[in-house]
């Protein structure tokens, strides 16, 4: 006779407790999904300004091709206002290569607040001596998007220098200048020739395209070139000199690009000071208006280099870690190179302040086991200037135990 079978033991998930596995898995696949779309929309950022930036510097290769010169611009803005000109009138009907502007009128830059630039988000900055925009994820505020602004449009005219023109003084196909520089009036300091018709008429007749068989004014000159001046050696005062033969022309000026006026008066200045002049024609029928010579004035030394960050792969030399990595960063963009020294921790409890004969030049990472500071060490590291004018950081230590 079969007896009865008996049912399994093993018994399935009740309805609550199906319930909470499926809540459960919601909430990780939540948290996956949200860390997930985080970093893909930082990487998706990023990959968005490295294209930026490739276009820009595709632009201000072109740019400085045909002609543009980007010799002491040290800001974003002014690069972009650089690349947003066109060649003047005159110039664009003889030049041989692009006289138009390189990039959109439209756009402007918008910077990073404090706060973000505390974060590892990617921003733009300008390398004046490369003549490269760049990317950082690093370091001070600097440009987190480029967007385009439709009350930003505005025309500047600017004059380039060229090897070869087409003919406009001789009867042959170009004109050549073994010089490579056909720009006129080019003398004084720091000079941007440029023409903004938009600017706000000051009662003058300001750099207009000068017409056919015209004379150029030449640009007026400063009695002390723009430039920046060590402490103890910088000038009350400034004057703005006219080189044209007299009677010719007037004056007009602006200081820290306020109103134009016509004042032949001495100008006070301090650190920061911008000053831009024009001779405009008193007969605009023999004259035409010189190129805008603007000179800047600073002051070397009122900057001291920032401290340089150290980090550590690992806090304590003891325990779980069998080595650390030391890494200093260095905040500062130029005038400046790393200084370290590495002491034991019991050394730096009894020792004096470091002799500045111990430090190195930190050339790269480095990597300590825990058998060579077995109780700990101290890295001490600072900025140490290389230009003149600007001061060594402040010391930064770091303890490992």
């Amino acid at each position: 006779m079969n007896s009865p079978s008996r049912e399994s033991a093993s018994g399935g998930f009740s309805l609550p407790e199906m319930a909470i596995n499926i809540a459960i898995i919601g909430v990780l696949s939540a948290v996956g999904i949200v860390q997930l779309g985080t970093k893909s929309r930082e990487a998706a950022a990023r990959t968005k300004m490295e294209n930026d930036v490739a276009v820009l510097n595709s632009a201000v290769a072109a740019y400085e091709g045909f002609g543009g010169n980007l010799e002491k611009i040290d800001s974003v803005e002014l690069v972009l206002a650089k690349l947003k000109t066109v060649s003047s009138d005159r110039q664009a009907s003889s030049v041989t290569g692009l006289s138009g502007r390189f990039v959109d009128l439209q756009i402007e830059v918008d910077y990073q607040t404090g706060e973000e630039a505390a974060t590892s988000a990617p921003r733009v900055y300008w390398n004046g001596i490369t003549k490269r925009f760049e990317v950082a994820n690093s370091g001070s505020p600097g440009v987190k998007a480029f967007k385009l602004d439709e009350d930003a449009v505005k025309i500047l005219t600017e004059s380039r220098s060229h090897m070869v023109n087409y003919a406009v003084k001789s009867t042959w196909v170009w004109d050549y200048d073994e010089e490579g520089s056909h720009t006129t009036g080019s003398t004084g300091a720091t000079t941007v020739a440029t023409t903004d018709p938009d600017a706000t008429d000051p009662g003058f007749e300001l750099a207009k395209p000068p017409e056919k068989d015209l004379i150029r004014l030449k640009q007026p000159e400063f009695s002390i070139p723009g430039q920046k001046f060590l402490d103890g050696q910088f000038p009350s005062s400034i004057e703005v000199l006219n080189p044209n033969p007299p009677g010719t022309s007037d004056i007009v000026r602006n200081v820290d690009y306020g109103g134009w006026e016509e004042d032949y008066r001495p100008i006070p200045i301090s650190p920061g000071t911008v000053v831009q002049a024009q001779a405009v024609p008193r007969d605009p029928t023999t004259y035409s208006p010189s190129a805008v010579a603007t000179a800047e004035y600073g002051n070397l030394t009122n900057r001291q280099l920032s401290a340089p960050t150290i980090e550590f792969s690992a806090i304590r030399t003891s325990g779980v870690a069998d080595s650390i990595q030391i890494t200093i960063k260095d905040d500062n963009k130029l005038g400046s190179e790393i200084m370290y020294q590495i002491i034991p921790l019991a050394e730096h409890q009894t020792g004096g302040a470091p002799s500045n004969s111990d430090f190195q030049k930190y050339a790269g990472p480095l990597i300590f086991t825990r058998a060579d500071f077995p109780e700990g060490l101290v890295v001490n590291a600072y900025a140490r200037s290389t230009l003149p004018g600007i001061t060594d950081s402040d010391l930064n230590s770091r303890t490992a135990r």
